[in-house]
C-alpha cells in the first residue's frame, strides 16, 4: 500500500492533485479534461508509462513538442495543457517528496515583433461606437447575452463574473453590484471580491432582465444556458458569444468584430476609461486588480463613493457616443 501511495498511477496522481487544487467544481472539471488529454497521449505515444515514477523530463518534453509541433496549438492552449502536468508534478513533490520532474520543462518565449505585438494588443479594445453596435445587436437578437455584455463592456467585469451574477448580488437601492463567490464561480483573487457602483443605465438593463424572467433559479443566478437552464461554463459562454460577434460582423461589416474575443470586452472598458484619463489606481480597484505598490496595498482606502465619482460617469458617457445607443432610451 505504501508503495502504491508514493508511486501512484498517472491518472490517480493527477486526480489527487486536481482535488487538492482548491478550485471550483467547474475548474476541477476543466483540469480533468486537460489531464485526460495528457493521459491519452501517453497511452498512444508511451504505452509503457503507467505510474508517475515512469514519467521523465524527456517524456514531458515530448508532450510539449506534440502540442506545439504536431497539434500546432496556440501558445495559450499549450500553456494550459502543460499547466496541469506541472501542477501535478509540483504537488507530488511538495506532498510526498517525489522528484518534481516537470520543474525544468518550460515553454520557449514567443519571439514577437514589438510593432506587430502593439497592433495585436490594440485589437483587444473596441471603440465606443463599435461596442455600442455590438450591444445593440445583442439587444435585438440575443437579449439573454445583452446584460452580461453590458457588465463586461460597461463595468469591466470578467466574463465569468458577469455570467454568474446572482439577483442577490445586485443592490438597486445603492446602485451597486457585488462580485463574490457563488456555487459556480470563485473570484480570481482577493481584490476580485468587490462591490462596485454601476450607472443607472446598466442598472436599468439588469432590472429589465430580472423582470423578464419567467422562472427564477433557487440559487439566484440571473443567466443560464437555454438548453439545460444550467449556469454558463467559461468555454460554453465564450463559444456562444463568439458566434454573436461573428453574426454582428456579418450584419454590420465592422471589421474589428471579426476576430474579437468575448473576454476582450473587459479590455475595451479599461481602454475607454483610460482614454478619459480615469485614475489608474481607482480603475484597478474597480475591475478587481491587485494594487501594484505599497501605498495601494497597505494604506489607501478606496470606497464606493470614490469609485462612483470617478468611474461611473465614464461608463455612462459611453452610451452617448455616436448619438446615444437606441436601446438606452428604451429602458429609461
Amino acid at each position: 500500500m505504501a508503495r502504491e501511495r508514493f508511486n501512484p498511477t498517472i491518472a490517480a496522481a493527477m486526480q489527487e492533485a486536481i482535488e487538492a487544487s482548491g478550485g471550483s467544481v467547474r475548474t476541477r472539471r476543466d483540469y480533468a479534461v486537460l489531464a485526460n488529454l495528457f493521459i491519452a497521449w501517453l497511452d498512444e505515444a508511451r504505452a509503457g508509462v503507467k505510474t508517475w515514477a515512469d514519467v521523465t523530463v524527456k517524456i514531458l518534453q515530448g508532450y510539449l513538442r506534440h502540442c506545439q509541433e504536431t497539434l500546432r496549438l496556440s501558445h495559450d492552449q499549450t500553456r494550459k495543457r502543460l499547466y496541469i502536468v506541472k501542477a501535478t508534478s509540483r504537488y507530488l513533490g511538495d506532498t510526498y517528496g517525489l522528484p518534481d520532474v516537470a520543474r525544468t520543462v518550460r515553454m520557449k518565449r514567443e519571439q514577437v515583433n514589438p510593432l506587430a505585438q502593439r497592433e495585436a494588443e490594440a485589437r483587444k479594445a473596441l471603440s465606443a461606437s463599435d461596442l455600442l453596435a455590438f450591444l445593440e445587436h445583442l439587444a435585438r437578437n440575443r437579449p439573454q447575452f445583452y446584460p452580461i455584455a453590458c457588465l463586461q463592456g460597461l463595468c469591466g467585469l470578467r466574463a465569468m463574473e458577469a455570467a454568474n451574477l446572482r439577483e442577490q448580488d445586485v443592490d438597486f437601492s445603492s446602485g451597486t453590484v457585488t462580485v463574490t463567490e457563488t456555487p459556480y464561480h470563485k473570484p480570481k483573487n482577493r481584490p476580485s471580491f468587490r462591490t462596485i457602483p454601476v450607472g443607472p443605465r446598466v442598472l436599468a438593463v439588469l432590472r429589465e432582465w430580472i423582470a423578464s424572467l419567467k422562472v427564477r433559479r433557487a440559487d439566484g443566478c440571473l443567466f443560464a444556458t437555454e438548453r439545460r437552464n444550467a449556469p454558463w461554463s467559461a468555454s460554453g459562454y465564450s463559444q456562444a458569444m463568439r458566434q454573436e460577434l461573428l453574426a454582428c460582423w456579418r450584419e454590420t461589416r465592422i471589421e474589428t468584430l471579426r476576430h474579437f474575443q468575448p473576454h476582450w470586452l473587459r479590455a475595451t472598458f479599461v481602454s475607454l476609461c483610460r482614454a478619459k484619463r480615469a485614475d489608474h489606481r481607482l480603475l484597478q480597484a474597480y475591475i478587481g486588480h491587485a494594487p501594484s505598490d505599497v501605498l495601494g496595498r497597505h494604506y489607501e482606502v478606496i470606497d464606493v463613493a470614490l469609485l462612483r465619482a470617478e468611474i461611473v460617469p465614464i461608463s455612462e458617457g459611453i452610451w452617448h457616443k455616436v448619438g446615444t445607443a437606441k436601446k438606452s432610451s428604451a429602458i429609461e
